[in-house]
């Protein structure tokens, strides 16, 4: 049952004993079961998605703040600094485009060097598209926007280890970059 395993000793008549996360779980009846299950793998993998990548969002927290100052100095609106945050999500990008925007260079110019400096994402990702058989083309794409040099860090070494749990996944990028997006405006 993919983490949860049944747990022996007595339990009421009808009840089934499940042993989740060092917690023993008592259910009276089998639709119980059935509707909790879901509930808590839904929560065990938010949890540990947030776990995995709370160590880092320390870095983006810091780094956050460093681009929105930056942005700021530059003259760009905190609306449009938020929008920047928001749709690059790309720190050292995001960096970049700044000062390039500060020294009035050529949209041309802006782009490119973007597009330069992510396509390291391009290889990340291909380094470990094999994982993603069971994954839809619009979860695909929705990994693709989210992955960042830290989340591939995680993913890449929790892809060989554990089964694949695209909560899991999703909350690890989504917090990351709800952080990163807060973190701008502050």
């Amino acid at each position: 049952m993919n983490g949860i395993q049944e747990v022996g000793g007595s339990t009421p008549p009808g009840s089934t004993k499940i042993r989740f996360n060092n917690y023993i779980l008592v259910f009276r009846n089998e639709r119980m079961l059935n509707k909790n299950t879901k509930f808590f793998f839904y929560a065990k993998d938010i949890f540990t998605g947030t776990v995995l990548v709370l160590p880092i969002l320390f870095v983006y927290f810091a780094i956050g703040i460093t681009f929105g100052v930056v942005a700021s100095e530059t003259g760009i609106s905190p609306l449009n600094t938020l929008l920047m945050s928001l749709f690059v999500y790309a720190g050292a990008a995001q960096l970049v485009a700044v000062q390039l925007i500060g020294v009035e260079a050529s949209s041309f110019s802006i782009i490119f060097t973007i597009l330069v400096i992510n396509s390291r994402f391009f290889v990340m990702s291909s380094s470990i598209s094999s994982y993603f058989h069971n994954f839809s083309f619009w979860q695909k794409l929705l990994y693709g926007i989210e992955i960042t040099d830290a989340t591939y860090a995680i993913h890449a070494n929790r892809f060989k280890k554990y089964p694949i749990r695209k909560l899991e996944i999703f909350t690890t990028n989504v917090v990351g970059h709800i952080v990163w997006v807060l973190s701008t405006l502050v």
